[in-house]
């Protein structure tokens, strides 16, 4: 999927841009739930947890309903057109040579380290200098910056 295209049966299908899966996670002993090999998980960008939402905004999340009001009356703040430039104007943020050789010294240091299963990738290596890039400009920069 990383490459915008699916296999299905042996068919392969060109996806829309942007396409990306945002997906939630249930912990792994929960009825039905079974932890992704891998070679799954590789394929994601970045992992956030949320947690549990402080006593005020739990009272309003039971006061709403969302899922049952205000889930429909949602409105997009960005346009697919928009969402696409940001995407390709992030792969233009320059990353100098010191900062991709931390990365790759990072990478490499996470494979060498007994107290770790899996080391990082070289997928996950590009997602960190991506992820960099990104947030370069989300800070209105065009360069990466330690």
């Amino acid at each position: 999927m990383n490459e915008a295209n699916v296999s299905i049966d042996g068919t392969v299908h060109k996806l829309d841009q942007p396409f990306m899966v945002i997906a939630t996670q249930n912990p792994y002993d929960f009825e039905g739930t079974y932890a992704l090999p891998e070679n799954q998980l590789d394929r994601f960008l970045m992992r956030l947890s949320l947690g549990y939402p402080n006593a005020a905004n739990e009272r309003t999340i039971l006061k709403t309903r969302p899922a049952a009001t205000i889930l429909d009356t949602l409105e997009a703040v960005i346009s697919k057109e928009q969402l696409v430039e940001l995407q390709s104007k992030t792969d233009q943020i320059e990353i100098d040579t010191a900062i991709l050789d931390y990365i790759v010294r990072f990478a490499h240091a996470t494979r060498d380290d007994d107290r770790l299963r899996l080391g990082l990738s070289p997928r996950g290596s590009l997602a960190i200098a991506q992820a960099a890039r990104a947030t370069a400009l989300f800070h209105g920069r065009d360069y990466v910056i330690p």
